[in-house]
């Protein structure tokens, strides 16, 4: 009860002041006109009565000032009229307030941008019904030593194989549905054209447990599943761009072969539950159909499926989570040494642990980055504030003279503070939120992947605003406290007088916030060059084989529906037509092309029984090594008649033969891949196959077999321009409904350097911005401290001093800040890299993350920029006329 007196006083005093005001007016009169009639009835005259009752009563306005301290309402009125305070002198000095507002926008908006980017992927639920109550579940398996279970896995190591996910569907007590889907199925739509598109298989309760209305026709049914039928729900996307928007339900959509019958058109907005748009859903039944030469279901030991699950009314993810656990124990009595955990969370586009990590680094180091940009800019701004308070310093000391409190002073500087970050603020959340999905399309265009279909939230959501909201009051506090309590702490006799011997105001902190914007524009910088390093590096760097002229020919055998004997009659078939074609100088097969971003892995050892090496391998022919110019070492290539007979035969690289048989000749040596022992009859050079800039990984290669001509590709060399129509007419000879993709070797290099070379450019450009806004903060120091000191340099200029003496002590006094923020950012930039090299090192190309180049180059490029502002802002002071400098004064 005492609570809401207190609530309703304050929200009477908040709303009601004018009111109070002159209720209080009213009966202050009463109280002084009732003392008026007492000293009237005392027998004074009028004039005496009243002017006896005004000293005993005091003045009207004293007395209502106190009865306004008292109201708990007073803070509020006091932030009001600083806030109008500060518009006030923000509007008096414009080109000041464009340029803080600018900083605080682009600082602000950087930083905004990509948390906008990481909350849709990473923090905003699913579009669904109660989102809050869909939960995403994956299962973490150890063997008894802690270390990973021997197990398959497709795309994510937490999802789980159908019988598994069954038994969790079937026996828990705490979810109303489980569902289950197979993400980023990219299967080939057979028109005339024939195109790939992708979608998810998933259970055939998975719309209802998501709660989705399907906006025409129907969802899943449970009879799709139990009496399993090629069915499949479409996109609204996929509807309307790709069929028309026309009738749809009943058609036929033809997909590796197989028809499949469209019940259902999904909502406009739902995308399905991955940040990559599905064009489809189908049972999970007819995986093998979608997965065209594929069939999970069989597998317990393959993980495959991920689940989706919405708790029961009044179920905690805890109680989920102890609930699945008995689940888990008994799949743990299925396999030996198996511990099975559970992990209950809530549901989001990054709910798959593979996506979610890599984004969490990508936005971390992203927000550090833009971070530092905002410290930069905070540390700009508080200069600027710090020279401006300082001019009004004879202002406030006036103020205080007058009877104005430190902290009322404080507040009201602080309030015109706050007055630039939500200017700020708002005008770098807005852009942030326009321009940050266009600009990920953007980058997503540039590293090759435009049929990569996003499918995130476009508009900033109440978590964003929030996040604009804190860095607005961190940046009041990082930009006005201390220029505010310098400001404050003026001496009173300033008001009336200014002591010529008083030492320049300021010069510490401004030299502190000029040493934080070099550091952080050193480390800045230092990344910057590094990354450059990397990009010039990655364009020079040799692969190890040859990509010019040489042309990657993609088929898709399983979609098309071949078996291995039709697979390897039409394989024979395009070898030797791809021989006889004009220009063509070469032709070979393998399994995995080079650098195109799909790897195999395997175990193999050197003596049975013994722990397995992990390397990478591919099917190969005999003619793979000299169209490619990977030389043989030692030993030969595969002959035609070992292919033929599926010899047991290998070849391995120089890393894996030096890994497997140290000091020793590998050509005669046994390799064994499990319980099969295979005789290396060549050892070829080192060449970075599966990842640019690791040139030293084990590979092994396998004679390309009849078993696998439904999965081999094939690499053409021309001997002239490359006739990719030419290739593309004769596999539609062979098979007018094969599809199939031509791109030349080279451009899989580009993939590869496309992301360094898009860091290159965001770090060059934060980097730029850094050192500008550095740049400012050294020729805004400089500027500043020779205004403080215009009468000491006007009088030493006059008794004869030289002008080249006082630049040599200014560039001196400017140098010394400079150097220390140059020292710390060098050393927390050189630390950083050292810390991060192992991680960093795959992505190098090459150059150390302590490259001696960028850590000389970088300190001495930022050295000279800072020499060059302090020369020009003290070369233009030091002109001026030593008499206009003393009349000045």
């Amino acid at each position: 009860m005492r609570l809401a007196l207190r609530i309703w006083s304050f929200l009477t005093a908040l709303l009601g002041r004018r009111r109070r005001e002159r209720e209080l007016a009213d009966e202050l009169r009463q109280h002084w006109e009732r003392q008026v009639a007492l000293h009237r009835a005392a027998g004074m005259p009028q004039d005496e009565a009243r002017r006896a009752a005004s000293i005993d009563f005091g003045g009207f306005e004293q007395i209502a000032q106190e009865c306004h301290d008292m109201s708990t309402a007073r803070y509020f009125h006091e932030f009001v009229q600083d806030v109008r305070f500060g518009f006030r002198g923000l509007r008096r000095s414009p080109v000041f307030t464009l340029v803080a507002v600018a900083t605080l926008a682009l600082g602000i908006g950087m930083n905004t941008a990509i948390f906008t980017l990481f909350d849709a992927a990473v923090l905003s639920p699913l579009p669904v019904a109660q989102p809050s109550q869909v939960m995403a579940v994956s299962q973490i398996l150890r063997n008894s030593h802690g270390n990973d279970v021997a197990r398959d896995v497709r795309d994510d190591a937490a999802f789980v194989s159908l019988s598994e996910y069954q038994l969790y569907a079937g026996q828990n007590h705490v979810f109303s549905g489980l569902a289950a889907y197979e993400p980023m199925v990219s299967a080939e739509w057979m028109t005339a054209t024939p195109r790939p598109i992708s979608g998810t298989l998933v259970s055939c309760n998975y719309f209802t447990v998501l709660g989705v209305a399907i906006a025409i026709g129907r969802g899943l049914s449970a009879a799709d599943c139990s009496h399993p039928a090629p069915v499949l729900v479409i996109s609204h996307e996929f509807w309307q761009r790709q069929l028309g928007g026309g009738a749809v339900l009943g058609r036929q959509l033809t997909l590796n072969h197989t028809q499949f019958e469209v019940v259902g058109v999904a909502p406009e907005k739902f995308g399905g539950t991955l940040a990559v748009a599905s064009q489809f859903w189908a049972p999970i039944e007819e995986q093998s159909a979608a997965d065209a030469g594929h069939d999970w279901i069989p597998d317990d030991n393959l993980s495959w499926l991920g689940m989706l699950g919405r708790l029961r009314p009044g179920v905690t993810a805890r109680q989920a989570a102890a609930d699945m656990a008995t689940i888990a124990a008994r799949l743990n009595s299925r396999q030996a040494g198996r511990l099975t955990s559970v992990r209950i969370e809530p549901a989001t586009r990054a709910s798959m642990a593979s996506m979610r990590t890599p984004l969490n680094v990508i936005a971390g180091v992203m927000l550090a980055a833009t971070g530092m940009i905002l410290l930069l800019a905070c540390a700009n701004l508080a200069a600027l504030l710090l020279a401006r308070g300082l001019a009004r310093q004879r202002e406030v000391a006036m103020r205080l003279a007058l009877g104005a409190t430190r902290a009322r002073i404080v507040r009201q500087l602080l309030a015109e503070n706050f007055l630039l970050a939500a200017i700020g603020g708002a005008i770098g959340g807005w852009v942030a939120a326009v321009t940050a999905m266009p600009l990920l399309r953007l980058v997503v265009r540039h590293v090759g992947a435009d049929d990569l279909n996003l499918s995130l939230p476009a508009a900033a959501d109440s978590r964003v605003w929030l996040f604009v909201l804190g860095l607005s009051l961190l940046t009041v506090g990082l930009v006005g406290l201390a220029p505010a309590l310098r400001v404050a702490g003026a001496k009173l006799n300033l008001a009336v007088k200014e002591s010529l011997d008083q030492p320049p105001s300021g010069g510490r902190l401004r030299g502190i916030l000029v040493g934080t914007q070099v550091a952080g524009c050193m480390v800045l910088l230092l990344v910057t060059g590094l990354l450059l390093r990397v990009f010039i590096r990655a364009r020079e760097v040799n692969p190890g084989f040859a990509t010019r002229q040489v042309s990657a020919v993609t088929l898709d055998l399983p979609a098309a529906g071949y078996d291995q004997v039709r697979a390897a009659l039409l394989q024979r078939r395009i070898g030797e037509r791809l021989r006889t074609l004009a220009g063509v100088s070469g032709a070979a097969q393998t399994s995995i092309i080079p650098l195109g971003g799909s790897r195999s892995v395997t175990g193999v050892s050197a003596r049975a029984g013994d722990r397995r090496l992990q390397l990478d391998y591919s099917f190969v022919s005999g003619d793979y090594f000299s169209l490619l110019g990977v030389a043989l070492r030692r030993g030969r290539s595969f002959t035609p008649a070992e292919v033929a007979a599926d010899a047991k035969v290998v070849i391995v690289n120089q890393a894996a033969a030096r890994r497997l048989w140290p000091g020793v000749p590998a050509v005669g040596a046994i390799l064994y891949r499990g319980k099969t022992a295979w005789t290396v009859i060549g050892v070829t050079a080192d060449a970075q196959l599966s990842s640019l800039g690791v040139s030293d990984a084990p590979y092994v290669f396998w004679p390309a077999s009849a078993a696998q001509m439904r999965d081999v590709q094939w690499l053409v060399r021309w001997s002239g321009n490359a006739q990719t129509a030419a290739l593309l007419g004769t596999l539609h000879q062979l098979d007018p409904n094969l599809a199939a993709t031509v791109s030349p070797l080279e451009s899989n290099l580009e993939g590869w350097r496309a992301p360094t070379r898009v860091a290159a450019v965001l770090s060059a450009a934060l980097g730029g911005l850094a050192l500008l806004l550095a740049t400012l903060g050294i020729f805004g120091m400089v500027t500043a401290r020779v205004a403080a000191r215009r009468h000491e340099l006007g009088v030493r200029m006059a008794l004869g001093a030289d002008r080249a003496g006082l630049m040599r002590m200014l560039l001196r006094q400017t140098m010394v800040p400079v150097l220390t923020g140059a020292a710390t950012g060098a050393a927390i930039g050189i630390i950083a890299a050292t810390a991060g090299a192992v991680s960093l090192a795959n992505i190098l190309y090459g150059v150390s993350p302590w490259d001696g180049i960028v850590d000389t180059t970088v300190p001495l490029l930022l050295l000279a920029v800072a020499l060059a502002a302090g020369f020009s802002a003290a070369r233009q002071a030091l002109g001026a006329d030593p008499v206009v400098a003393l009349r000045h004064e």
